[in-house]
């Protein structure tokens, strides 16, 4: 992928559109992705009262979360790594201009997917592939 034989050809979408093709996709991922991240998210609040403040990360893994995929539902270990993922994404979003995050807010809308801008993540940062709380944040 980064390095092809040849180039393939073909050309972007004017105003940097997705192509419609692509909404089914995006719409199965809004679907899935986004009570995954909700489940991992009340998972993590569950978690943290208890979570000593001593600068241990969060375990990589927490309790069973259980959400959709495909035509049935999935259960795993909640991952709070994701919502740090997350929380990046997010912090994009937060610092982009009116008419920047209106773009975003209808895209999302288009797809099933605005619930994403409305999950409140305690801060987080990164260590590894795990997380603690940013107390510095606060």
């Amino acid at each position: 992928m980064a390095e092809p034989p040849r180039p393939r050809g073909g050309a972007f979408l004017p105003n940097d559109e997705i192509p419609a093709t692509l909404a089914p996709v995006f719409r199965a991922i809004a679907r899935e992705f986004i009570p995954l991240l909700e489940a991992n998210l009340a998972e993590l609040k569950r978690y943290l009262p208890g979570h000593p403040d001593d600068g241990r990360p969060v375990p990589r893994g927490l309790g069973m979360i259980e959400f959709p995929m495909g035509e049935g539902r999935f259960r795993r270990a909640a991952l709070p790594y994701t919502l740090w993922m997350a929380q990046r994404m997010l912090d994009v979003y937060r610092a982009m201009n009116t008419a920047g995050q209106a773009a975003v807010r209808s895209w999302l809308q288009s797809i099933g997917g605005e619930r994403l801008l409305a999950l409140d993540i305690p801060r987080l940062k990164r260590r590894a592939l795990r997380v603690e709380p940013d107390r510095s944040a606060a």
